[in-house]
């Protein structure tokens, strides 16, 4: 994996600022990133499975029977 002269500049800019290494740095940061992807995935994944299991109210008691 390569990084541009930019972005190793700005790491390590970051770095300097934080008192940091710039290994550190990137490994927080991609901690991080991991962390609101998984986070993100995991919500689509709970909002997939309520559109799968919401009923709307008349839904729900139009398939209920009542009979004694």
């Amino acid at each position: 994996m390569q990084l541009n002269a930019e972005m190793i500049e700005k790491i390590e800019l970051l770095a300097e600022l934080m008192k940091r290494s710039p290994e550190r740095v990137v490994d927080e940061a991609l901690d991080l990133y991991l962390k609101v992807e998984r986070e993100k995935q995991l919500e689509d994944e709970l909002n997939a499975h309520k559109k799968e299991t919401d009923l709307t109210y008349n839904e729900f008691w139009d398939d209920l029977d009542f009979d004694d």
